[in-house]
Order: C-alpha cells, then sequence, then structure tokens
C-alpha cells in the first residue's frame, strides 16, 4: 500500500461541507469534537512539558542544556509566551465555536463557497491560529529538549499530536482509520469518480493520503503493511525521531520514500 504525503488541497470534494480548509459547517457536532480534541491534545502536551523542564515540587530543572546561559532565558521566555498564547487561543476558540453555534451555523447553512472563501468559519480561524503557535513551539522545543531523555521524546510526540490534530479539518472517520493525532485529513483516494464504484464493497482504494507522517506514524503504517510513501510537501519539516525512524525503517526494507 502506498501513502500520498501531502500538505496542498488535491483530491477534495466539491460538496462545501466536505472542503478541508473549512471543516465541518458551523453548528455540527464535528466541530465540537474537532475543537475538543484540539483541547485535549494541549492538555497532554501541556502536562507533558510541565513535568520534563521541572519538577513540581521543588522546581528544578531536570534535563541538561547545550547553549549558553545568556540564551536559556531567551528559549524559556519564548516557550512560556507561545504556550501562553495556546492558552488565550483555547479560551477564544471556546467560545468562538461552541457559542452561538446556531446563529453561526445558519449564516454558514446555503452559502456559495465564494462567499465562504472570504468568511471561514470559527473553528478554521481557530486550527489556523493555532497552527502558527504549534509552529513556533516546534522550533523553539527542538532546540531546548536532550534528544536521549525518555520525558523529551514524550513531549515531542504529543507535540507531533497536537500539530495533526491542529492541521487536521475536523471531520469524522471510518471505522480502521487512524486517529486524528496520528494522521491529518486521512483519507482513501480512488481511480474511479463513480458513485456506484465507490460505493461499491469491491472498490480498492488507489493509495492514500494524509498530512505530515510522524514517528508514531510511521508505526501504524508499518504495522498495517504500507510500502511506500510518497513525499510531496514543500516545506522541510525538522523532526530527529522520525528521520531516524524512517532510515531504519528504509535500512531494514520496510519502507521506500519517494
Amino acid at each position: 500500500m502506498t501513502l500520498m504525503q501531502i500538505d496542498k488541497k488535491t483530491g477534495q470534494s466539491h460538496d462545501p461541507s466536505q472542503l478541508p480548509w473549512i471543516g465541518p459547517v458551523p453548528g455540527d457536532i464535528a466541530e465540537v469534537e474537532a475543537y475538543c480534541r484540539i483541547f485535549r491534545a494541549t492538555e497532554q502536551l501541556h502536562a507533558a512539558l510541565m513535568d520534563t523542564l521541572c519538577n513540581p515540587l521543588t522546581g528544578e530543572c531536570k534535563i541538561s542544556y547545550d547553549f549558553t546561559s545568556e540564551e536559556k532565558p531567551l528559549l524559556e521566555d519564548k516557550i512560556v509566551s507561545v504556550l501562553g498564547c495556546i492558552l488565550s487561543l483555547l479560551n477564544k476558540g471556546r467560545e468562538d465555536v461552541l457559542s452561538g453555534r446556531s446563529s453561526i451555523m445558519n449564516s454558514f447553512q446555503g452559502a456559495e463557497l465564494s462567499a465562504m472563501d472570504d468568511k471561514l468559519p470559527p473553528l478554521a480561524i481557530f486550527r489556523s491560529e493555532m497552527k502558527r503557535c504549534c509552529e513556533s513551539l516546534h522550533v523553539a522545543l527542538e532546540n531546548y529538549l536532550t534528544p536521549d531523555y525518555d520525558r523529551s521524546l514524550d513531549v515531542w510526540r504529543k507535540l507531533q499530536r497536537l500539530k495533526n490534530v491542529c492541521y487536521d479539518s475536523g471531520f469524522p472517520r471510518l471505522d480502521g482509520y487512524p486517529c486524528h493525532m496520528l494522521f491529518a485529513n486521512w483519507n482513501a483516494v480512488y481511480l474511479s469518480t463513480s458513485k456506484e464504484d465507490l460505493m461499491s464493497k469491491n472498490s480498492e482504494a488507489a493509495f492514500w493520503r494524509g498530512g505530515q507522517v510522524t514517528e508514531e506514524g510511521l508505526n501504524w503504517l508499518l504495522e498495517r503493511g504500507f510500502k511506500t510513501i510518497v513525499d510531496l510537501r514543500a516545506e522541510i519539516i525538522k523532526d530527529n525521531l522520525y528521520e531516524a525512524a524512517v532510515a531504519d525503517a528504509i535500512a531494514s526494507g520496510k519502507v521506500e520514500i519517494d
């Protein structure tokens, strides 16, 4: 099986309720579920990060640093400021997404796609702002955490999970699909566009597409027999944990990267 790893709007439905950059229609229960996934992932990351950076009883730092004492406060301030921004976004997102849902839903139902482009729903705006915070935290933590420290790895994995749910559009998934924390926007791609073929039980996916593969996502793919990953992303994401895992998988002949 093949996974197409993408970051562009390809293979999308013409149904406005299924457009990835818009997400679920405001007022739909899927919108609330998507917000709750982001909230839970953020909560898990925050708990792991606080437990890793300092002892909750003594306040003593548990990890060593490879940078000067002058650089340390700057990095710590950056991490604290990003966490503060995320907390603010969560509170605002809860108000925007969960409050006044019926009135917002009415304004989007039956709207033309061209009109919706300039008026993104609250969840899409919230996800966009959270993505920027996640990228800032990614850059800060990649220089802050000690790679050989187990708790550092736990923080890194939880950050990747949060990034995935923020990049994910928020639509429900079928049974057997990976959870939103493992892959953003996971979906099957079929060669046939016939509705009858797609509804057939004998119809097989030509390949699967999804967002950035992480170390945990790679393990999920290997366990299910995926042999090829096609990376179509334009940007380069630094993820040493994934790079080490995929190098081992390639060396052992378990997967190919195109």
